[in-house]
Order: C-alpha cells, then structure tokens, then sequence
C-alpha cells in the first residue's frame, strides 16, 4: 500500500519550494520539483530550495499542479507513480493525475554545506536593505546587495543602504533581491545559519530547511560604502517629517517634493496639489517620494548639507546617503 502522509506537511513543503519558482519557464525543471529519499527539493533560474518530508516516494512532479491537487483532498493522501511521468494523487473520493519529468531531466540540487550561525539583526539587515533594490531592475547593482563583512549595503542609483548585523562574513558577495524575496516569503520561518562558498549562498531556517543562490558577478560593482565617507554633522529628524511625505505623496505628478519657504510641497501645489508645514527643514532642495519612503522608520537623523548631490542620514544600526537636487 502507498504511504499516507497528512495533507498539511506535505502541501506545506510544496509551498516552500515552490517559493523559488517562477510562474512560467522555458525549462521544464524550473517548474517541476524532485521528491526522493524523505526529500523535497526545487529550484527555478538561480534558486533552489529544498525540505525534509515524511514521504519516501520518488517522483518529479509538475510543483503547481501537485499543490493545486493536494488543495483539494478532503482526507489523508495517497500518491502512487502510474507510469514514468504520471503521478496519481487519491483522498477519499477525489483522485487527480499530476504530469512529471524524469529524474534525470532536473540538475543535481543541494545546499551548501559547513553552515555557521547566523543572528536576528543578519536577517533584519538583509531584509531593510533589500529594499532599496529591486528585482526588475537591468543592473546587478540595482537588484542586488553586498555583503561587506560585518554589514549589508545596497542601492537603487539614488538611495545607498547600509546596515550592520555584528557578524565577521566574507567581504564582497554579491547577492540578488530573487533570494531576499524568496527569504521574506517564508514568515512563519527564522533564518538560524549560513553556508557560502565562491560562487552560491544558502540560507538555512530553523527547521532544517534551506534556500540557496547563485552569487550575482559584477567586476564594475562599486564601493558604495566610500560613497559614505564624507565629514557630517547630523541633526534630529524633524518632528512630523515622514507623516508629510505621507499626506503629500498622492499629490504629486513628478513623484518629487520640493522644501520651500513654505513648507515642504509638490509640484505647482497652487493649483493642483499640497504643501505641508515642517519646521527644522532647509529651503531650496527636492528629492524623489520613492525614495525618501523608503527610509520611513528606519532614520532618525539627518544632514541637508553633506554635499550638492547627497543628504547622509543615519539610524539605529543603519546608514546612508540619498541623492537631492538644489533648487
């Protein structure tokens, strides 16, 4: 007789996997995930990903449409191999065929190994400045962050991002925002070690669990971390300063906000927009609303007078400068 397995674990391992998997791919394996050994692994362009499970079936599976299946079974599931590429999955009186591949059809997937512990504040550094970059972005800079020691930096060409976690890692490893993503999904998940050669990343969570990446190459990337260097004199945060981007933020046209005598304002405010009133804030500069949201919560200090081009602000275990324009 097959081996049941409860629905939850077995749905709930799929889910993680599948986490790393586009929607569409050219390759059948980015969309197919590999059950052998009491193991589920899966992995789509860079990523993989992989998780112990109570079944010891093997198969390949399409990921989406087994999931699909497994959403649907009332009671305890059944699943048996009906022919090479044709899984049967059975729950009561429901009874689904998924499509598979050959085992031979999906590269060799594992994580890396030696993993070294990891803390909370490498998993809120990884998380904050993986926000400033973006997965639809052309360039490695712009999608991805670097590991620079004891730190993470990252930037979007207009905001750089510099957080501290307190661990001594390698100095230089580029990775992209797919793998912070397909981190940030797993939130009932804690990040708990690390392993890292020259060329992947994986990330291991609590359970045993793991997501690993290829390492993003950019022999042009720069040091963005010199780009922080220049003397400063920061002051307080001025009172009220995010809740005004906020309110002023869907009046906007150009996505700028201008700092005028008056107040801070959009674009031609007389006629078709807002101004809003902040003490403390310098006259004559603009920056993106993009941008300086993203640094809601995580600042509280600030110098408008760093340079022509750049504000430095600064936050409990973060850094970093945001680009202006003079009026």
């Amino acid at each position: 007789m097959p081996k049941k397995q409860p629905e939850n674990s077995l749905l709930a391992a799929l889910q993680f996997v599948a986490s790393v998997q586009p929607k569409r791919a050219i390759n059948a394996f980015d969309v197919h995930c590999r059950m052998f050994a009491g193991k589920l692994v899966a992995m789509g362009g860079p990523l993989s990903a992989g998780i112990a499970i109570q079944e010891e079936i093997e198969a390949c599976p399409n990921t989406q449409k087994l999931i699909d299946a497994l959403k649907k079974c009332p009671e305890a599931v059944n699943l048996t191999m009906i022919t090479n590429n044709e899984l049967s999955v059975r729950s009561g009186n429901f009874q689904a065929t998924v499509p598979c591949i050959n085992q031979v059809d999906i590269p060799s997937i594992f994580p890396n190994l030696h993993p070294f512990s990891i803390t909370m504040e490498f998993e809120l550094a990884l998380r904050r400045v993986g926000e400033v970059v973006s997965e639809r972005a052309k360039t490695v800079l712009q999608s991805s962050v670097q590991l620079r020691g004891g730190s993470i930096v990252g930037s979007n060409g207009d905001v750089i991002l510099e957080a501290w976690h307190g661990l001594q890692l390698l100095d230089g490893p580029i990775v992209p925002k797919l793998f912070i993503s397909a981190v940030n999904k797993q939130r009932r998940k804690s990040l708990y070690s690390l392993g890292i050669d020259g060329d992947s990343l994986t990330a291991y969570f609590l359970d045993g669990a793991w997501i690993k990446t290829a390492l993003q190459r950019d022999p042009n990337f720069p040091d963005l971390p010199a780009y922080l260097t220049l003397p400063s004199n920061p002051i307080p945060l001025p009172l009220g300063f995010f809740e005004a981007i906020e309110r002023l933020a869907p009046f906007s046209r150009n996505g700028r906000l201008y700092f005028t005598d008056e107040g801070i304002c959009t674009d031609n405010y007389t006629k078709d927009g807002a101004i809003n009133l902040c003490e403390g804030l310098p006259i004559g500069i603009s920056f993106t609303i993009e941008s300086l949201q993203l640094l809601s919560g995580l600042i509280d200090k600030i110098d408008f007078n760093v340079s022509k081009r750049l504000v430095y602000f600064f936050g409990p275990n973060v850094r970093g400068c945001i680009g202006c324009e003079r009026l």
